[in-house]
């Protein structure tokens, strides 16, 4: 989840704010206590909110698109707005064709391991996956994906030099980020996109599809020549952790 997207379940929260309805709009407004005659306190895509409406994140009320009691109470006991985008996800339904939704906490690279060939295998092998996270962890590193900024002004407990502390954080960075540039070297820049929302901002193969209108076998194709080519990048083998 982003940090705009955590500020916007946040905003909604405190401001008892409701997502409005427009036909046709690919942007809607949200608006506090969904009283439309104020100005919109912020706006949202509408992908987003079929994408929270889905994970029961939101729910369609009578004026709009609110928080599920679920979510505030989860909001209100201080459960953080990382895992609560993560609660649920979509498995097909049984004989009535509706979509169940059960609470999970994998990855996208956990769902990814677990995704099924369709004949009793996995659709993704242990070394593009040992792969997948060891670029996840890349642009984590680099300051990317769904990670928060660290304050290194603030007080340091263990009396440490705090400047000190921001340069080696700040070369880090700078060191991990060349790292992240070498490995998407070369890339379609289609592949790369795929590897950096799927692997790196924790976006659903499916949603990164809809977003980019492709459909889901184009989408599942870009990803696995990405992930072919961190293999080959990063030297994996199933079952082998390398070092760095």
């Amino acid at each position: 989840m982003s940090l705009t997207t955590q500020r916007l379940l946040r905003l909604m929260y405190d401001s008892n704010g409701v997502i409005a309805r427009e036909r046709g709009a690919s942007v809607l407004r949200i608006h506090a206590r969904g009283d439309k005659r104020t100005r919109p306190i912020a706006c949202i895509e509408r992908v987003d909110v079929e994408d929270w409406e889905a994970r029961r994140i939101v729910e369609l009320g009578p004026r709009g698109y609110q928080l599920t009691s679920q979510t505030a109470r989860r909001i209100l006991n201080g459960v953080p707005l990382t895992e609560i985008e993560q609660q649920a996800e979509l498995l097909p339904g049984k004989q009535t064709g509706e979509r169940a939704v059960r609470a999970s906490r994998l990855s996208v690279i956990d769902r990814l391991e677990r995704k099924s060939d369709g004949s009793g295998g996995t659709l993704f092998d242990a070394a593009q996956i040992a792969a997948a996270r060891r670029f996840a962890r890349s642009v984590h590193a680099a300051g990317g994906g769904r990670i928060n900024a660290s304050d290194y002004a603030a007080p340091q407990v263990d009396g440490g030099d705090r400047a000190g502390r921001a340069e080696d954080a700040v070369i880090h960075r700078l060191d991990a980020a060349r790292a992240l540039a070498h490995a998407k070297a070369g890339l379609d820049p289609r592949v790369a996109r795929v590897l950096s929302q799927v692997l790196g901002a924790e976006v659903s193969l499916a949603r990164v599809a809809r977003d980019e209108g492709w459909t889901s076998g184009v989408a599942e194709m870009l990803l696995r020549m990405g992930l072919d080519h961190l293999v080959r990048f990063y030297g994996t083998k199933p079952g082998v952790r390398r070092a760095g």
